[in-house]
This record gives structure tokens, sequence and C-alpha cells, in this order.
């Protein structure tokens, strides 16, 4: 119980240094200082990757949390992509193919799709959401990876270049830990085909490094895997 009590207190201090530096953290409107939030995030993403023995599972859920809301509140950065999307498509269950009310997520066909509004789709696939003419979006990681390599490795689509970088920095989810060579890559490649957004990104990289060599492991002991 020392090593739980232990976890919690390092989540709180994280959240009241940042709520010290930026009031308004914690709340939809706020702007905190992105540095804040990229120092946070390798704090408590390190926590998650190497978690104390005997750390309880619901204590782990909650700071699974903390990060996917560290992560929510970064994402944010770069909601211009969404608002793009939103402005060209009318529809965008249509513009995903889905013409058949009963059509899930799983149904789009990915290799024909408009890699503008597939990459819109990633948004909410990455964390979950809720996206116009959609509704309710669970995360799905395996989806969202098939269609970011479709429109990377294929297409070779700058956003979606910039985005797979940005999942590759953070991880694929809160327990698992990313790849930040590739990330690099992604985000260099991003920035030489005219996608400002990378650079913020990169900017914030080298903070990471701490995180380089450290794998997810469940609080049994257990690697955790994708």
């Amino acid at each position: 119980m020392v090593e739980l009590a232990i976890l919690i207190l390092c989540v709180c201090m994280v959240f009241a240094l940042l709520r010290l530096k930026n009031p308004g953290v914690g709340r939809a409107s706020d702007d905190a200082d992105p540095n804040d939030l990229e120092s946070a995030f390798v704090v408590l993403k390190k926590l998650a990757l190497t978690p104390p023995k005997n750390v309880d599972e619901e204590a782990y859920r909650r700071l699974l949390h903390r990060i996917d809301g560290l992560v929510g509140r970064i994402v944010e950065r770069h909601l211009q992509f969404l608002f793009r999307t939103e402005a060209k498509a009318p529809d965008i269950r249509r513009a995903l193919g889905l013409d058949d009310p009963a059509a899930t997520l799983r149904d789009i066909d990915i290799a024909a799709g408009d890699p503008e509004v597939l990459l819109y789709l990633c948004f909410f696939l990455y964390l979950g959401g809720t996206a116009r003419d959609l509704g309710k979006v669970d995360g799905d990681a395996e989806l969202m990876m098939r269609i970011l390599d479709d429109l990377v490795r294929r297409r070779g689509y700058p956003p979606a270049q910039f985005f797979l970088g940005l999942v590759m920095k953070y991880g694929v989810r809160a327990d698992l830990p990313g790849n930040l060579a590739e990330a690099r890559r992604l985000l260099h490649l991003a920035v030489a085909n005219g996608v400002d957004a990378a650079a913020l990104e990169l900017r914030g990289l080298d903070k990471h490094a701490p995180l380089r060599r450290l794998a997810g492991v469940r609080p049994d002991g257990v690697p955790r895997t994708a």
C-alpha cells in the first residue's frame, strides 16, 4: 500500500504543479503552457511504464486515465485538422462510405477512402470522443493504425505522417511505450512536406528522452504488448 500511496501522491503533485503555473489546467477552455503539458506527460508516462510493485489495478487505471487526459489536451493543439475537414465534408459518415445505417466503422473501405476524412476519424480513434455525424467513437488503436499505415506507407499523405509521428511520440496506448526514433523520422518528414503542426511536436520531443528505454510492464510485472 505504500507504493500505491506514492503513485497517487506523484500524480497529484504533477497536476498541482500544472494548476499552480496555469490555473486553467483541467478545464476544457484553458490555454496551458505546452511545455508544462509535455513535462507532466513524461512524469506520468514513466510511472505507467514502470509502476511500483503491488499497485492495484484501480489505481493504475486512474493513472492511465490521467495520461489520456493529458494527451487529449496536447492533441487539442491540432484541432485545425478537424475544423478543415468539417468545413469541407457536409456529412462525415457519408464521406466515409457508411451509407447503410447499420454499417460500422469496421466496414470502411480504407483503401478507397478520402485521406482527409480518414485522418479526421483517426483523431477520434486515438482517444475516443464524439465526432460530427458519427456520434460517440470509442478508442480503437488497431483500426487507427490500419488507417494510418495505409495513409502513410501506401499513399504518403503528409498530414497522416504528422499524426502517426504524434502517436509514436506519445504511444499508441497510455500503457505502451512510444517509438521516439520513428516519431522523429515521421515528424521531420511531415515538416519537409509542409505540415507546420509537426514542428510543434518536434520541439518537445527531446523532453521524452527519459522514456526512450522503458518498456511497458503491468502492475503484476508482466510486459505489456500492443
